[in-house]
């Protein structure tokens, strides 16, 4: 992280974007996720470091349902899944003094959305399933960092788009 920071500056940098995971666990204290490591509060660090230095610090969250939330791989977007995102989102966005958010791995197509579409959203077709399940997803993530803080950035990482 140190050398991170000193490289950053020494390039003329102003700001970081750091992942919010790491090997399965999150970078930052949580209740409800699994940690990164036990020994350092890595985010909590790594904001010291880049205030000291003047710079500004974005975090991506990735979304992606087989990211663990409570330990438990989550395999489809539904109210509990959705309350695991917000109680994670607004624990870190009410814990940490980032100055924003990038959400990552909403595009939700995993292994078992057609089962989960079969299951809870048969009848209304496949794609509306998926834009729905995105859509509620990023809304809900996005509630709970306004919900934690007011003054974070919100925004979506987003992978190259080359036809319309």
């Amino acid at each position: 992280i140190d050398k991170a920071i000193s490289d950053a500056i020494s390039l003329d940098m102003n700001t970081i974007i750091v992942p919010l995971s790491y090997e399965g666990g999150a970078i930052f204290r949580s209740a409800s996720l699994p940690a990164a490591t036990k020994e350092l509060d890595i985010l909590q660090y790594l904001l010291e470091k880049a205030r000291a230095s003047s710079l500004y610090v974005y975090g991506v969250y990735d979304l992606t349902p087989e990211i663990l939330t409570d330990s438990t791989p989550m395999t489809k977007v539904d109210s509990e899944s959705l309350d695991e995102v917000y109680a994670a989102l607004k624990e870190l966005a009410s814990g940490y003094a980032v100055d924003g958010i990038l959400l990552d791995g909403y595009y939700y197509p995993g292994e078992d959305s057609y089962a989960a579409y079969k299951a809870d959203g048969a009848g209304m077709g496949y794609d509306n399933y998926l834009y729905q399940s995105s859509y509620k997803l990023v809304k809900t993530a996005a509630d709970a960092i306004a919900d934690g803080s007011a003054g974070i950035q919100i925004g979506l990482a987003v992978d190259a788009v080359w036809a319309n």
